[in-house]
């Protein structure tokens, strides 16, 4: 939805100006975005509860806005300028190796001339290998939803805005069904095995689920401490403040938040059972088919940050 990419056939620049031109009038990130605070703020404003599909919306606007959306004719032109500028680098790198060989070899003949030392030379390498190796790089591009979706309808939603996917059973039934449904009213038809299932290609790249006890969830919860003059937080037990810091200790105080409360932990926890078995369920049936990776990935998050990270 927000990156394509792919070779474009010839002959097809016409319809990929098109096709950004009406995406350009369709997609207004700033303005959906501001739209989507408006409708919050209104249902704040009448002690309404915000619906999920507002809360997808305001999810997609705002990676409109970071991630600038770029047509195919665009896209094209990056990659050939890229793979043209990749050819002429790694033409001047083997020229630049060969004259630095040259340089260096005492029963070489080639000419030389004054200016170009093998200091110079061996500079210019050094400058054409970055460069190239820049080139071939990718940059790190991309972004994380933290604790969202957090329900089957959101992350329903969620996908329908990346990739288009519906479930089956939401599309609107095409003629040629319509006709089938009628028929089998006539006549019982014969019953043919179902098809394996596959993964289904989502509009993400993963999803990592942390498993945690709810014990663990607790401690770390109400071990929480901050200093009030810096507002650095601690841990009682994980990242406890040094004694060489005093009076740090007798400073700290207890985290005063709400969402972090013995009771709000709980309701968020009966929210989570209520929501887990349909959002679970969804989220397996997506991945990528042809190397059998789920889109779900489980992490054990009881342990320390070390053996967690690993």
């Amino acid at each position: 939805m927000f990156r394509r990419s792919g070779p474009i056939a010839a002959g097809d620049d016409e319809d990929a100006v098109s096709e950004a031109s009406e995406i350009d009038e369709e997609l207004n990130a700033e303005e959906d975005f501001r739209v989507c605070g408006e409708k919050i703020q209104h249902c704040l404003f009448d002690g309404a509860e915000i619906p999920d599909q507002l809360y997808v919306d305001l999810y997609v606007a705002k990676l409109r806005r970071a991630y600038e959306y770029k047509d195919r004719l665009a896209l094209g032109e990056a990659v050939s300028k890229a793979a043209e500028r990749e050819l002429e680098l790694q033409k001047a790198l083997g020229r630049l190796q060969e004259e630095l060989r040259e340089m260096r070899d005492p029963e070489s003949k080639a000419k030389r001339k004054k200016k170009r030392t093998p200091e110079v030379v061996e500079k210019e390498t050094e400058e054409t290998a970055r460069e190239l190796e820049g080139i071939k790089t990718l940059a790190p591009n991309g972004w994380i939803l933290i604790d969202f979706p957090t329900n089957f309808s959101q992350a329903m939603l969620l996908e329908k805005a990346l990739s288009g996917y519906v479930m089956p059973g939401d599309l609107e039934p095409t003629q040629r069904e319509i006709e089938s449904e009628a028929a089998q009213l006539l006549v019982k038809p014969t019953e043919k095995p179902a098809p394996p299932k596959t993964l289904i290609p989502s509009g993400i790249d993963a999803v990592i689920w942390f498993d945690c006890s709810r014990d663990e969830c607790l401690r770390r919860a109400l071990g929480r401490r901050i200093d009030s003059q810096s507002n650095v937080i601690y841990h009682i037990q994980d990242n406890a403040p040094s004694i060489e810091k005093s009076p740090l200790c007798e400073v700290i105080e207890p985290i005063d938040d709400e969402s972090e409360s013995m009771a709000c932990l709980i309701d968020r926890w009966v929210a989570f059972d209520q929501t887990r078995s349909g959002l679970e369920k969804w989220l397996t049936q997506f991945g990528d088919e042809a190397t059998s990776a789920n889109l779900l990935a489980r992490i054990e998050a009881t342990g320390d940050i070390n053996s967690v990270y690993d």
